[in-house]
């Protein structure tokens, strides 16, 4: 339990290298959280699925899988804290044993399932089919919440820590990735009858504006698709067969619109689909639970804008109390609060 030599020193909780790998770790796990969907639900649908494997996204996640390999490895090296007596582990043997008895080694093992992708998609030529082995990384979310703890303890080594207003940011993060998974996952459900939701030009109509989607009825996205109109006069849409990211925006735009209970009067609104409805219903529970927590934690925030204010009013109104019942002269009183 003592302080290790050397470099493992640098690798202790709470310092600054060991919180700059985690913060990596988190980015790493929010690119999973957004771009896996995206990828599953929209990216990989559109066209004939076709997305190069050295894409931009598809890079990103390839270099998280590599992140989140090294990070199995390495947590079973970092000494770590005992979450029952608070000490600190270095005993590398000691640390080994722990992690791998620890559910945190499951989650890890099995988040980086998905580098299989690459040595079985050589025997495998299914791609679309290998892609799905890529859900099991989003299991790493589970982990970003003693990632959060972490830099929140770090932080309060350093000063004191404004809980409601870290809280509020903690839940406006969680708030964002739940919004943009969401938004992916409806935009599949709501398209699900669709043979191709990028079809070609000449059988847009036919395989799209013919289904009672919200997708045949948001003029924003078919104005790009539809032939007849964009690229004709010069102030329509550029054309484009496939607007990938137009799908994922215009998901989740309607889904803030939802939660939020915004409504602008426009078309983006669920169709006479019942998954569309059943989605919507969800998004409006949602937002009424967001709604309350928000509210809830701004009361904190509003009463807690300044806790060092609080902390000192606090003190000195303990030092009044205790000098008034001390019966001290008051004379002696009036230096004693001007000191303060």
């Amino acid at each position: 339990y003592a302080s290790p030599p050397g470099f493992r020193r640098w690798l202790m909780p709470f310092t600054p290298l060991r919180l700059g790998w985690d913060l990596v770790l988190l980015g790493a796990s929010v690119l999973d959280a957004i771009a896996t969907p995206v990828r599953l639900f929209i990216t990989e649908r559109g066209g004939d699925g076709d997305v190069p494997h050295l894409s931009i996204g598809g890079a990103a996640l390839a270099l998280a899988d590599l992140v989140f390999l090294a990070d199995v490895v390495a947590r079973a090296y970092l000494p770590c804290v005992d979450g029952e007596t608070g000490r600190t582990i270095v005993h590398p043997p000691t640390v080994r044993k722990r992690y791998l008895r620890s559910n945190t080694f499951v989650l890890n093992v099995l988040a980086c399932l998905p580098v299989l992708r690459f040595p079985l998609g050589l025997v495998y030529r299914n791609r679309k089919a290998m892609s799905k082995l890529s859900v099991v990384r989003m299991l790493r979310l589970v982990l970003t919440w003693s990632q959060i703890r972490e830099f929140e303890r770090y932080l309060s080594r350093h000063g004191p820590v404004n809980a409601p207003v870290f809280r509020m940011f903690v839940i406006y993060f969680y708030m964002f990735l739940v919004m943009s998974i969401l938004s992916s996952v409806y935009f599949g459900l709501s398209t699900a009858q669709l043979q191709d939701v990028c079809p070609q030009p000449e059988n847009f109509k036919a395989e799209i504006m013919t289904f009672e989607t919200w997708l045949a009825k948001d003029s924003i996205v078919t104005d790009k698709m539809d032939p007849k109109i964009c690229g004709v006069l010069p102030t329509a849409p550029t054309c484009d067969s496939c607007p990938r990211l137009l799908f994922f925006a215009r998901s989740l735009y309607f889904l803030v619109q939802t939660m939020f209970t915004i409504g602008y009067g426009d078309e983006v609104a669920p169709s006479k689909n019942p998954i569309e409805m059943s989605m919507a219903i969800l998004f409006m529970l949602l937002g009424v639970f967001t709604f309350g927590l928000t509210i809830a934690n701004m009361t904190s925030v509003l009463q807690n804008l300044d806790v060092v204010d609080m902390r000192y009013r606090a003190e000195r109104y303990r030092i009044v109390h205790w000098t008034a019942h001390r019966a001290l002269p008051p004379a002696l009183r009036e230096q004693i609060d001007a000191f303060f």
